[in-house]
């Protein structure tokens, strides 16, 4: 692949994909190891990984109500504004990159409304934000950095 790793010396380094990967849809890995005393075999093995093209979040916003994130990107500590049509009542959630819901509030909105919002020590990358209501549903990205 024409990709790269953050640490290729690691057992647990984080591999990005390059454009030729993205391209062909997946790439061929393989993790090579050298002998130590008494072995005397090289030994490696092969994996493919598949890069799905639709996997990512969709930024949405409803007619009804938009939402707003700042500061974006974030360390976990930022505020929600909410700007509604009237009052009502809202279900925010959070989503990591792996479908794992992180975070759940119901709330009441009235119109113009800010909320604080601290996530703790959840790692860094993108989460999903979601606002569920009887008038509609939005949502919108988060970067932890």
């Amino acid at each position: 692949g024409d990709g790269s790793f953050d640490n290729p010396e690691n057992l647990n380094a984080s591999y990005f994909a390059g454009s030729n990967d993205t391209a062909n849809g997946s790439v061929v890995l393989k993790l090579s190891g050298q002998p130590i005393s008494p072995c005397v075999d090289d030994v490696s093995d092969e994996m493919t990984l598949y890069l799905d093209p639709c996997v990512g979040i969709v930024e949405n916003s409803s007619p009804d109500f938009k939402l707003q994130i700042q500061p974006n990107p974030n360390n976990g500590n930022f505020f929600l504004t909410l700007n509604t049509s009237k009052s009502i009542e809202i279900v925010v959630s959070i989503i990591d990159s792996k479908g794992n819901e992180v975070y759940r509030n119901s709330l009441s909105s009235s119109q113009l409304q800010q909320y604080p919002i601290n996530l703790g020590n959840l790692s860094s990358g993108i989460y999903l934000l979601k606002v569920e209501s009887k008038i509609g549903n939005a949502s919108a990205k988060i970067i932890l950095k």
